[in-house]
């Protein structure tokens, strides 16, 4: 058996790299983009006019929910 390699020059790694870790940190830190009032999204594909929806990130989640339950102390 052989191994297959696959070599990338610099900059198609670079881009990569850099794609990737946009993408992870938005998956992190992103706000939706849905407007409340209309409940559609403020961005929509400029070719086919479809609506592209974002959802929150990973933090902002928690974050809406975390805070909800303080307890000083926690009896029975």
């Amino acid at each position: 058996m052989s191994e297959t390699l696959y070599r990338m020059d610099k900059v198609q790694k670079n881009l990569l790299e850099n794609f990737l870790t946009a993408r992870n940190q938005g998956l992190l830190f992103s706000k939706g983009n849905v407007n409340p009032e209309t409940g559609k999204p403020t961005i929509v594909d400029p070719d086919t006019g479809r609506p592209i929806y974002i959802s929150d990130g990973i933090i902002p989640q928690v974050e809406a929910f975390c805070s909800k339950y303080a307890y000083n102390k926690l009896t029975i």
